[in-house]
């Protein structure tokens, strides 16, 4: 993947460029990106499914049925959706050990630059699933995780039994739905044969405002 931007890594650490940012807060982050850029392998599972729709907040995805009026809104106009799960390993886990026992700065570094390297990985996987659909004449729709809006967290169980998760790309559950290792992403992108009203996504669809210390300059 592409090296983990290093903008993402400040601004969750909450440095805004119009605040300054310290040489050491920059050397920190450095060092904490090149640790993880050559000891943590991103990996994925995807799946294309069939979706429907009931009512005005149910979609029936899998043989499962969800309730979620955020997520139908989502994938409106779709016929199909891809199923994502995508992780940094168990190792970026080992490093922020590590780093909690040594420096509390550091650690909060390796848990921005994790975040961000993530992120940054299934974007990346985005635009793949972009292009692939495309290609089959299709429009891919904002991705939607788990947990985001009234979308149940408890939703990570259906794409860990289709997506074989724990086999595929060592991802587990505990009992709360929390994935594990930590620096995992599950994510649904809707599948239309028209345009989707909505493109935005992220800081760009959010109403917080310019307030928010973890504001993505738009």
């Amino acid at each position: 993947m592409k090296p983990i931007p290093r903008k993402e890594v400040l601004r969750y650490l909450g440095c805004r460029k119009k605040d300054g940012v310290s040489e050491e807060a920059e050397r920190l982050v450095e060092e904490v990106c090149a640790e993880l850029e050559s000891r943590c392998l991103p990996r994925h599972v995807q799946q294309v499914v069939p979706i429907a729709f009931r009512d005005e907040d149910t979609i029936l995805l899998c043989e499962e049925t969800i309730q979620s009026k955020d997520l139908f809104r989502n994938l409106k106009g779709c016929d199909q959706a891809v199923l994502l799960a995508a992780t940094l390993g168990p190792e970026c886990d080992r490093i922020q050990r590590r780093a909690a026992a040594v420096s509390m700065a550091r650690a909060a570094a390796v848990q921005a630059a994790g975040a961000a390297m993530i992120e940054a990985y299934v974007n990346e996987v985005c635009q793949e699933i972009h292009q692939q659909a495309l290609a089959q004449g299709k429009h891919d729709h904002p991705r939607f995780s788990p947990g985001y809006g009234d979308l149940s967290l408890s939703v990570q169980l259906l794409f860990s039994r289709v997506l074989s998760m724990p086999r595929t790309i060592g991802v587990s559950l505990t009992d709360s739905y929390l994935m594990v290792p930590s620096k995992s992403v599950t994510a649904l992108i809707g599948l239309s044969n028209t345009p989707p009203d909505c493109l935005f996504t992220g800081c760009e669809n959010c109403d917080r405002g310019e307030d928010c210390s973890y504001r993505r300059e738009v």
